[in-house]
């Protein structure tokens, strides 16, 4: 029920309160703090809308709370003078009020005529996975002020990536202790019978783990067979959380791990820390634990969300697994065999990979590639395509991006995917990149001779590269010796590339940029936090990563993130490049959404410099 006060109308509640209210502290929605982490879709709120404020706010029993606005001000505000409330308290999917002086429900509202003085309005519904409506992701200005349809659609999409990160940490965090309840559970039920030492916290360094482990291994009472495993666990991306958090967190970081760890490990497990980025954990075999469970369980658990003043910060965690088949098996083979699978799970984005047969047999063939490499590189015996980059209106070539492509046998190209990462992981990336660089710019500069029309090149840049002190000299001495002016350069970069120093990286991108050379971040999408570096960064162009495409529907729907990802970069004045296109539905939606650019297999393949040029007059991609 509703009660007019002195000019204005307070929120009605809505008949689905209690369960709205439960799943609000369910999903961690009533901690009285603000959360960066919803931060970038305010402010794109407030820039899509052209809005003076933009606001996230979960209405509780009494009263709305702020997890994140543009402005400072209170964070919370009393129930009946809120005006998300209303929307709440409706069952509406969005309110729209151009002019609060001119509606009945607001004309004298306290924060119309005073303080904020509100005067148009626009919220949007944030709905809980049953349809309850939990906050609301609005806009206001002070003046009077229609929003337009594409502003409540912009507003609506920003709202439901919000509902995909609510979701989304609410599940981790829910079966993170749900993980942690069962395993604990289990491997106490296991643990009845062992007369193990007990856990005592964290040991350092690897030997003392070792020691650790073998005394463990003495109370075993499987004298022979397989004894246990090793697994190595690592933190990803350590050095850019302490560059971007400083010692306090880090430290605040190795407490609770050390506490998580403890609450999930069994009494009779020995954990150690080997080194800054990475712990050992031994599980004996008597555990009887399953091995895809318990990586779950642990996983779940140490990347549920750390709080830390009053943001909620995510983790990364890969592990490598390996077996003691013996007794008398050296423990520190066991370490570097699981840090080795450790190392194929990154490269192979899984989150934990078993050091086996199979492993054997790969790290044979990267050892092979690694040894072939070395002179391949001395020798310059890769050769380079080139796939066109299509304009989506007219069908017509705009730009071409460099591939990089090796016979490493006489029946046998190898995929960059298969070799880029061991040349990065050997230190031959820098020269290999700086080959690519070089000779595309020269073969694209004698091309550009045969054939006037106006192009780009496009190429891509290794993180390794980026960090590099002389990366600028290099990429203008390039332009120099090739003579392309930097507008017909564009570099492609990824998200990855700027975790090691993202300043310096910044620094580096802008000094190129102001010269006129084009940026352009490749993978869009698939990084924690692109919408907040896409605002930081001198970009001229955004390439949708495949991922995106492959999802349109044979009905021309793309995803909401796709959407979204649209609709900021139009917003931002950024440039949009599709990659990946296949099938006609996918060229036709990218067409039709102004999409700018686009390439894939559905309108040309990669081609040798020469095949290039002789097949550039006679270009069709329609």
């Amino acid at each position: 029920m509703s009660f007019i006060i002195e000019g204005w109308t307070s929120p009605v509640i809505p008949a689905s309160e209690s369960q709205r209210i439960d799943s609000l502290t369910q999903h961690g929605l009533l901690l009285h703090t603000s959360e960066d982490i919803f931060d970038t879709f305010t402010s794109l709120a407030k820039s899509f809308t052209h809005a003076d404020v933009s606001v996230l706010s979960f209405v509780a029993e009494d009263s709305q709370w702020n997890k994140s606005q543009t402005l400072p001000g209170a964070r919370k505000i009393d129930r009946e003078l809120s005006i998300d409330a209303h929307l709440i308290g409706d069952g509406l999917d969005y309110l729209h009020i151009p002019d609060m002086q001119a509606d009945e429900r607001f004309f004298n509202h306290p924060r119309v005529t005073d303080g904020e003085t509100i005067h148009a309005y626009l919220g949007v519904a944030v709905h809980d996975r049953n349809g309850h409506i939990l906050g609301v992701l609005s806009v206001y200005k002070t003046i009077a002020y229609k929003f337009s349809s594409a502003n409540i659609e912009h507003l609506t999409l920003l709202a439901q990536q919000v509902e995909q990160v609510i979701s989304r940490t609410h599940n981790v965090m829910a079966s993170a202790q749900e993980n942690q309840i069962m395993a604990h559970e289990t491997l106490k039920e296991d643990n009845t019978n062992t007369s193990y030492a007990k856990f005592t916290g964290l040991i350092n360094g690897s030997q003392a783990f070792i020691h650790q482990v073998q005394e463990s291994m003495g109370n075993v009472q499987n004298i022979t067979g397989v004894q246990g495993q090793i697994l190595v666990l690592e933190i990803q991306k350590f050095h850019y959380l302490k560059t971007l958090y400083g010692t306090d967190f880090m430290q605040h970081l190795d407490r609770e791990i050390q506490y998580r760890l403890a609450n999930i490990l069994p009494e009779s497990c020995c954990t150690g820390r080997l080194d800054k980025t990475q712990f050992g954990i031994y599980l004996s075999a008597e555990l009887h634990i399953s091995q895809v469970d318990y990586c779950t369980a642990l996983k779940e658990s140490l990347e549920a969300p750390i709080e830390y003043s009053g943001k909620h910060i995510y983790l990364n965690i890969n592990m490598g697994i390996s077996t003691i088949y013996h007794p008398h098996s050296d423990l520190q083979e066991n370490i570097s065999a699981a840090r080795e699978a450790l190392s194929y799970a990154g490269i192979q984005n899984q989150y934990y990979h078993e050091h086996d047969d199979e492993y054997e047999r790969l790290l044979e063939r990267a050892s092979q590639i690694e040894q072939r490499l070395r002179s391949a590189v001395n020798q310059n015996a890769f050769t380079l395509v080139y796939q066109p980059i299509v304009e989506t209106q007219t069908q017509t070539m705009m730009g071409m991006e460099a591939l990089v492509r090796w016979r490493w046998k006489p029946t046998e190209f190898l995929s960059p995917s298969e070799f880029i990462p061991i040349a990065e992981s050997v230190g031959l990336i820098k020269p290999l990149s700086k080959w690519i660089l070089r000779t595309a710019c020269i073969e694209f500069a004698g091309l550009q001779e045969e054939y006037s029309a106006p192009l780009y090149l496009s190429v891509n840049i290794s993180p390794c590269e980026i960090s590099a002190e002389d990366f600028v000299h290099n990429v203008f001495s390039a332009l120099h010796e090739s003579g392309l002016r930097p507008a017909q350069l564009q570099l492609e970069i990824t998200e990855h590339a700027l975790m090691t120093d993202f300043a310096k990286a910044v620094t580096k991108l802008e000094q190129l940029n102001q010269a006129g050379i084009r940026i352009a971040i490749d993978d869009f999408g698939t990084g924690h936090s692109s919408l907040q570096y896409l605002q930081h960064l001198p970009v001229d162009t955004v390439k949708i990563d495949h991922s995106f495409i492959e999802q349109i529907s044979m009905k021309g729907e793309g995803t909401p993130i796709l959407k979204a990802i649209i609709a900021l970069s139009h917003e931002m004045g950024i440039q949009l490049t599709a990659e990946g296109i296949e099938q006609w539905h996918q060229a036709k939606y990218v067409r039709d959404n102004d999409i700018a650019t686009a390439q894939g297999f559905y309108y040309a393949k990669p081609k040798s410099i020469k095949e290039t040029l002789l097949t550039l007059t006679n270009v069709d991609f329609a």
